[in-house]
C-alpha cells in the first residue's frame, strides 16, 4: 500500500478533487497494461535526464549522488517508469504521487515488472499536500498533464515550488488554448447536454463516441482533422478525460509566462517535438514587420507564432528559478553524447554516410508539418560525429582530429573549432546531441 499525505483540513478536498480522483479511479489514465511493460519502454522527451541536464543544470547534474525526483500526478506511470529505467544503475530516488489509488497500482505493477521496485516510493494524495515537511526537497520535479486540472493551478505550481531545490527544476505541461478549439467546443456542447463531470459509464461513453462519428463537415472537429486524429482511436479513459472533465483550463504562451511568474519561475524552453512552432521568425523574418515584431517580449513572439500554427494541443517545456540554465555549447572541455531520439532516427549512422556538403533530416511534426534540420558536415565533421561516444570531450576529439591529417583536412584548430562548434548547436538545438560536464558521469554508463 502507498502512504498517503496529511491533509490539512479543505486543503485539497474542496471544489473539483473529489470529483476528479473519482474519474481516475474509475478510468485509470492514460491506458496501460502491465502485463505488456516490458514490450517497450515509452519515451519521454520532458524525461530524459541527458536532456534535463543540458537544459535545466548546464550540464553539472552528477548522478553519482544521490538525487532526488518527484513525479506529481504520475497516473499509471508513464513518467515514473522512463525516470527510473535511466536511473537503474544511480543513486537516486523517485516519489510517485497521485489522486487515484488504482491509477498508482498500475504504475506501481509496471515497475515491479521491471525489477525496480527499490527505485520508487509511492504516495497517494494530492500534490496541493506537498511541503517540504512531508516529502522533503527535489532536484527535478515533473508534472505533466495535471496543473490544467486543478481548481487553481497557480497554488498547485505554488505547492511544487515549495520543494524544489534552489538549482532544481521542473518538467510541465499544461494544454494549449488555441491548439485545442475543437476540443473546448465540444466540451461546451456537451456541458449545455448537462453531461460534464458524469459518471463515466459505459452507456455514456458509447453515446458519446455516436456523436463524434455523425459530426457534420461543418464542425471544428473536422477542420482540425489532422490535428484531432489521435481522438479516432482513443480508448475510454482519453476520450472521457479530452471531452467530459470536470476541470480543464489551457494556456497561451503569455498566459503560461504569467502562470509561472506567480511562483517566480522561469520558462527555460519547450520541448524538441513542438519548439518549431515557437519560432516568430520562421515566419515573419521576410516581412517589414519583423524589426517591430523582434523588439517584442519573446513570450509575445511565441503566442504570434502559436496563433499562426493552430496546432498547439498543449505546451511541454522546462522551468527553473533562474531564466537561463542550458550549457554553453562553446566549453570545450563538456563531454557530447548522442541523445536517446536521435537514436531512434539513426542520426549518426545518417550523418557517417552522408556525402554531401550538407547533412538534412526531415521530421515529420504534428498535424503533417515538415521541419528540416540541416548541418554542414564536412569530412571534419563527419569525423567529430564518429568519435562522440559521451566519454571524449570536444577537446580530446579535435586533438584526435587535429593528430590525424586525413580528418583534419587541413583545417587549422582556429577553423575547425567553430565549424565543429556550430555543428554541436544545431544538433543539440533540436534535442539530437547534448553536452554534460566533465566532473559528472554519464547517464548511459
Amino acid at each position: 500500500m502507498a502512504t498517503d499525505f496529511k491533509q490539512s483540513p479543505g486543503a485539497s478536498t474542496a471544489g473539483v478533487t473529489a470529483t476528479v480522483k473519482k474519474q481516475y479511479e474509475l478510468l485509470p489514465y492514460p491506458h496501460r497494461d502491465p502485463e505488456r511493460e516490458l514490450e517497450n519502454l515509452r519515451y519521454s522527451n520532458l524525461d530524459e535526464i541527458a536532456g534535463i541536464n543540458h537544459k535545466c543544470f548546464r550540464g553539472r547534474l552528477d548522478l553519482s549522488k544521490p538525487a532526488r525526483i518527484l513525479v506529481a500526478g504520475g497516473g499509471t506511470g508513464d513518467s515514473t517508469v522512463f525516470l527510473a529505467e535511466q536511473l537503474r544503475d544511480f543513486p537516486a530516488e523517485i516519489l510517485h504521487v497521485d489522486l487515484s489509488e488504482r491509477s498508482m497500482d498500475i504504475a506501481r505493477r509496471r515497475i515491479e515488472k521491471r525489477g525496480l521496485e527499490g527505485k520508487v516510493e509511492w504516495r497517494q494524495g494530492s500534490l496541493l499536500d506537498l511541503t517540504p515537511s512531508n516529502a522533503g526537497y527535489f532536484d527535478y520535479i515533473n508534472c505533466s498533464g495535471v496543473l490544467h486540472h486543478l481548481e487553481d493551478p497557480a497554488a498547485g505550481l505554488a505547492a511544487l515550488n515549495s520543494v524544489l531545490k534552489p538549482d532544481g527544476a521542473m518538467g510541465l505541461m499544461v494544454y494549449g488554448k488555441y491548439g485545442r478549439t475543437a476540443i473546448y467546443q465540444l466540451q461546451r456542447l456537451l456541458e449545455l447536454a448537462g453531461l460534464k463531470g458524469a459518471e463515466p459509464s459505459k452507456e455514456l461513453l458509447q453515446e458519446l463516441r455516436r456523436l463524434l462519428d455523425k459530426l457534420p463537415a461543418t464542425n471544428w472537429q473536422h477542420h482540425g482533422q489532422k490535428l484531432m486524429a489521435f481522438m479516432e482511436n482513443a480508448d475510454d479513459s482519453e476520450l472521457y478525460d479530452l471531452l467530459l472533465h470536470t476541470c480543464d483550463r489551457a494556456y497561451s504562451v503569455t498566459e503560461l509566462v504569467d502562470l509561472l511568474a506567480t511562483s517566480k519561475l522561469h520558462l527555460l524552453e519547450f520541448t524538441s517535438e513542438s519548439r518549431f512552432f515557437y519560432q516568430a521568425e520562421q515566419i515573419f523574418r521576410d516581412s517589414p514587420w519583423w524589426p517591430e515584431i523582434s523588439q517584442k517580449p519573446l513570450a509575445e513572439q511565441q503566442e504570434m507564432a502559436e496563433l499562426y500554427w493552430g496546432c498547439q494541443i498543449k505546451h511541454a517545456f522546462w522551468a527553473a528559478r533562474e531564466p537561463d540554465r542550458r550549457v554553453n555549447p562553446t566549453q570545450l572541455n563538456l563531454i557530447p553524447g548522442w541523445s536517446e531520439l536521435s537514436r531512434m532516427v539513426n542520426v549518426r549512422e545518417s550523418i557517417l554516410t552522408n556525402r554531401a556538403s550538407v547533412w538534412s533530416l526531415d521530421f515529420q511534426l504534428r498535424a503533417g508539418i515538415q521541419m528540416t534540420i540541416n548541418v554542414e558536415s564536412p569530412p571534419v565533421v563527419r569525423a567529430f560525429c564518429e568519435m562522440i561516444n559521451d566519454e571524449l570531450s570536444i577537446a580530446d576529439i579535435v586533438n584526435r582530429i587535429k593528430q590525424n591529417p586525413a580528418l583534419s583536412e587541413g583545417y587549422s584548430e582556429i577553423d575547425m573549432i567553430p565549424l565543429l562548434l556550430q555543428a554541436i548547436r544545431n544538433l543539440s538545438d533540436h534535442d539530437l546531441l547534448f553536452l554534460r560536464h566533465p566532473d559528472t558521469v554519464s547517464i548511459r554508463r
